[in-house]
């Protein structure tokens, strides 16, 4: 299964023209220290498997969140495993669990990228721990709360959009790990909120939050030299030795976050009382009515790239980009020919259930379109009921049958089918982004 969706992954860069970036290196320890995390911002957490003094067992040595420019608009889990001075291993296995679900992954890709992967779908929640190599019984770790529902975070991580790489290294419980009493401390100026990073010879060695005061404090650590750095800031110390007993303060400041004053207001000609709706990077943000002189406004709008439109309605504007200081006039027009569908979505793409290899290698096969045009989609056929225009995404034995069509045909929805192998399906779906049209 994780070798049919990763070539289906490799297929979706080649034919929209997307190369996957190169994989974040790891870098390789003794297993003895305590594991680097810098996805706990993010809800990921790590359950310590605890075995007995002397037993060998699957530690989690490294979780990290990828950035956008390691992203590139993926949503995978990314696995390797290492043995115990740090080596690579190959042709072990991990346990991919979700409510109402698992999944086995073999660790056996070639050297240059992860050994394993998973593709998250939309509002999955999974946890991941080591099978082992063939033939051991091991204990291990469980790494927890990974999910794509993270904000936008520039071109690469955005809504649905985000990735997380693990290591799990064969580790001996009980090995002593070195003396760690230095403190480094000190203040972030405009920086509450933000994640602290010290970094050694390039990467996190630990990580912590800046306090609402904006002041941090980083403890219990080794005898070495570090640089405090701001994650996803441009801005870190010099280099800072500590002995492994004394502490050092270190001060950062951040340049002042730009004030979000940008507003999109306008007029929508017969649109007194509809709902018009908000959509930033293509996911629906803020919705307001119309006025009764068909006035709208929405404000306090950071930069981004949005677009609008009516609810119930093929009315939309085209994409816009706010700089997060100016206002920015759009008109919208209903057309007098416009009939109300009393609907309150206008698209929405259905699917075979998720959980079905149907289901999510459609949803891969879909990804780029969905973005695209910015429209609802899921496998409930409730939640299809309530849009005027319904696209089936398949037609395999799990995806919605003739059943499905009546019944949202019933329902006064409009219904089409985009059917055939997958690349029919891909080559279909391409040519309605390259026409603009859903």
């Amino acid at each position: 299964m994780s070798t049919l969706l990763s070539s289906i992954s490799e297929f979706f860069a080649a034919l929209f023209g997307r190369a996957a970036p190169p994989y974040p290196g790891v870098t390789a320890t003794r297993g003895l220290d305590a594991p680097v995390n810098d996805a706990a911002a993010y809800g990921v957490g790590i359950e310590e498997a605890k075995p007995p003094i002397g037993q060998l067992y699957w530690k989690v040595q490294r979780v990290h969140h990828l950035t956008a420019d390691e992203n590139n608009f993926r949503q995978h889990i990314f696995v390797d495993m290492q043995d115990e001075a740090g080596n690579r291993l190959q042709g072990g296995a991990v346990r991919v669990n979700w409510p109402g679900g698992e999944q086995i992954i073999t660790l056996n890709k070639p050297p240059g990228e992860p050994a394993g992967n998973f593709p998250m779908w939309k509002y999955q929640v999974c946890d991941v721990a080591a099978i082992g190599m063939p033939g051991e019984t091991l204990v291990s770790d469980k790494v927890t709360g990974l999910h794509t529902s993270h904000k936008d975070e520039g071109p690469g991580n955005r809504l649905f959009h985000h990735s997380f790489a693990l290591v799990f290294q064969r580790t001996l419980a009980g090995a002593a790990a070195p003396a760690r009493e230095s403190i480094i401390s000190g203040r972030v100026t405009n920086g509450a909120g933000r994640i602290v990073l010290l970094l050694q010879e390039g990467a996190a060695a630990a990580q912590t939050v800046v306090a609402a005061d904006e002041s941090y404090s980083v403890t219990a650590l080794a005898a070495g030299t570090y640089q405090v750095a701001v994650q996803g800031a441009d801005v870190r110390s010099d280099p800072v030795t500590v002995d492994g007993r004394g502490a050092a303060t270190v001060n950062l400041t951040l340049p002042a976050a730009p004030k979000e004053e940008s507003t999109v207001s306008g007029r929508v000609l017969r649109g007194a009382g509809a709902t018009i709706e908000l959509y930033a990077s293509g996911a629906l943000v803020h919705w307001t009515l119309v006025a009764a002189d068909e006035r709208y406004q929405f404000t306090a709008l950071p930069a981004g790239l949005y677009r609008v439109g009516i609810a119930g309605k093929d009315v939309v504007s085209e994409d816009f980009h706010l700089d997060g200081v100016s206002a920015r006039q759009l008109d919208l027009e209903i057309p007098e020919s416009a009939e109300p569908t009393g609907k309150p979505l206008t698209r929405y793409v259905l699917f075979a259930p998720l959980n079905t290899v149907q289901g999510q290698i459609d949803w891969l096969l879909a990804a780029p379109y969905l973005q695209t045009f910015g429209l609802t989609a899921g496998a409930n056929l409730d939640h299809a009921k309530l849009a005027a225009h319904v696209t089936i995404i398949g037609g395999g034995p799990d995806a919605p049958g003739a059943a499905v069509e009546q019944a949202l045909a019933a329902a006064g929805c409009r219904v089409e089918r985009i059917a055939g192998d997958a690349n029919a399906v891909a080559a279909e779906l391409a040519q309605r982004i390259e026409a603009g049209q859903p």
